[in-house]
């Protein structure tokens, strides 16, 4: 009886250092990608990539490059789940910023864009795209470019 005690005091005391390992690792871990994830948003910041525009009750971000003078301005549209679609556009469009003007704008709550808890009918993504390139200084007319759900 004496050696099973002794047995489980030592599992539990191995149990317990094993836990506060998880716990020190997990605080450890969130330190490096709170602080990973600040320098990134500051490379983005300083590469143009962020571009905080007012929607009206937020902001949408809305990355604009290419042409100072375009043919056209092709308007991206995020879908749905789409977390770095104005980042991740940019690098399939290669080629069309020589004579167009490039914006992509992330929905709300998705990539730098601003979260709300306003529903976000068909309706409501269609005017604060608006207001947004409106406030960006971007006029009409568009070419539109959707993306999966960004089609509707």
């Amino acid at each position: 009886m004496l050696r099973f005690n002794k047995a489980l005091k030592v599992i539990r005391n191995i149990l317990l250092i094993l836990m506060c390992i998880i716990v020190i690792g997990m605080g450890v871990m969130f330190i490096v990608h709170h602080n990973m994830i600040s320098n990134e948003r500051a490379m983005l910041e300083d590469n143009g990539y962020i571009n905080l525009v007012s929607a009206g009750d937020y902001n949408l971000n809305v990355y604009c490059y290419g042409a100072d003078n375009p043919e056209h301005t092709l308007i991206g549209l995020s879908g749905l789940g789409a977390n770095d679609f104005s980042i991740g556009m940019k690098y399939s469009m290669n080629g069309l910023e020589q004579d167009n003007r490039l914006v992509f704008i992330d929905r709300a709550g998705y990539g730098y864009s601003d979260d709300t808890k306003i529903k976000q009918s068909v309706e409501h993504v269609v005017s604060d795209y608006r207001i947004a390139l409106n406030n960006a200084g971007i006029e009409p007319p568009y070419v539109l470019m959707p993306h999966s759900y960004g089609g509707v």
